[in-house]
């Protein structure tokens, strides 16, 4: 049982038997008295406070304990998603690039990495582990959500650089909001260019079908990330479109970007984030968790990564269990070297002969037809919507399915 309240500590001492339990960032001095009759045998204690007491209770009866450093810039034991307010907490439009500097975001980015290379820094065992922790806990905070969304996410991955201005830009955007309104939840790494766009467009799900015309214009007044108005201008689009309101439950979009590649900013239009340290655990997760399918854009080595992650998860699938589809935007950069032109930037990869003789090349397990390469997002959307065969399932309906056994075994367990 994961505790992370008070009241979910009183649900736990309530029960008779009281299962192992998972107790995440509470004040447990608050309950000492109550406590001395537990069992912490199989139990763990993350980021707790408690007294010594409490502390020889839990060593003699062979519990867990894990408390946090001193002087990090983050939780280690973080049970929920951040928010865009939680990575910009000292952000101030008026001077974008000095206080995003001062962020949340950007102490941890300075804190794990070297900013003059951008490589890891070295870390002490320990501090290596309070990262790890982390990680893990926002890989447990991505679950719960998932979960209780109940909806399938689609991945959209592709340039990190790619401008504002460019017309797959704005594709991306409209396939991201159609797909949202059809249901899906968009997933992407968080970050600027085609990540950014297919964020808005699940913000933009809600809105009349002409802002997304007169939001992109005001964007690509600041193309590119590197642009000293970048964030400004998408924090100034956000306000006006918000209008002192939250976001509307259909804006609703993941991103799990990385401090690894923290010189970028976080894009604002994810309304759940999962930033993560270490970029191994988060680009696994990007490709596992898209279930609905994978939609790449035009990118660079990083997107070119992830389309052989997700190859190699549909090449080793068990059998029974469909595979992912994956729809790679840009006929001509996926499939001809020679391909050039503003929204390709002279970067075509063709990668098309490889995926599609993994995707062929055992008969029993072929997954061609999951496989799409054009430019008709009426196509892409269509295979992305379209139901599965009754009995089988994606991978990532079957994560989903153990999420929410989980999630019901939990609920159980705290209500007899």
């Amino acid at each position: 049982m994961e505790i992370f309240s008070i009241e979910l500590l009183d649900e736990w001492l309530g029960l008779q038997p009281r299962p192992p339990a998972l107790m995440v960032g509470l004040d447990l001095t608050a309950r000492s008295v109550e406590l001395q009759t537990a069992d912490f045998a199989g139990s763990a204690v993350h980021g707790c406070t408690i007294n010594p007491t409490l502390f020889q209770q839990l060593v003699a009866q062979g519990g867990s304990l894990i408390l946090s450093q001193p002087d990090l810039p983050f939780d280690p034991f973080r049970h929920t998603l951040y928010s865009t307010q939680d990575l910009y907490d000292r952000y101030d439009a008026a001077d974008s690039l000095e206080t995003w500097k001062q962020s949340f975001d950007y102490r941890c980015y300075r804190w794990f990495m070297d900013e003059a290379d951008q490589v890891p820094r070295i870390l002490t065992t320990s501090q290596a582990m309070q990262a790890r922790l982390h990680d893990t806990a926002v890989e447990g905070a991505v679950a719960r959500f998932v979960a209780d969304s109940g909806r399938p996410l689609v991945g959209f991955m592709g340039g990190h650089d790619t401008p504002r201005d460019t017309v797959v830009y704005k594709t991306v955007a409209g396939l991201a909001r159609r797909l949202t309104r059809s249901g899906l939840m968009v997933l992407t790494g968080g970050g600027p260019g085609l990540m950014e766009a297919a964020n808005l467009g699940a913000f933009l799900a809600p809105y009349d079908d002409d802002v997304l015309d007169r939001v992109c214009a005001e964007l690509a007044q600041a193309p590119r990330y590197d642009h000293p108005d970048w964030l400004s201008t998408a924090w100034r689009v956000k306000a006006v479109l918000l209008s002192a309101q939250s976001p509307h439950p259909s804006s609703v979009s993941l991103g799990i970007p990385t401090w690894l590649y923290g010189f970028e900013p976080p894009n604002v239009f994810a309304t759940h984030q999962a930033k993560m340290f270490y970029n191994s655990l988060r680009e696994d997760g990007l490709v596992t968790l898209a279930g609905a399918g994978l939609v790449i854009g035009p990118g660079n080595a990083g997107t070119v990564q992830e389309v052989f992650q997700d190859a190699t998860q549909n090449y080793y699938r068990k059998a029974g269990v469909a595979p992912t589809p994956i729809a790679l935007l840009g006929e001509s950069f996926w499939s001809r070297p020679a391909a050039a032109g503003p929204d390709t930037m002279g970067r075509a990869k063709p990668l098309r002969p490889l995926l599609m003789a993994l995707a062929g090349e055992k008969p029993k397990s072929d997954w061609t037809s999951a496989v799409l390469i054009t430019d008709d997002v009426d196509a892409i959307a269509a295979l992305l919507l379209k139901a599965h065969a009754p009995g089988r399932k994606t991978r990532g309906e079957i994560w989903r399915d153990c999420q929410s056994s989980l999630a019901l075994d939990r609920a159980t367990r705290s209500n007899p």
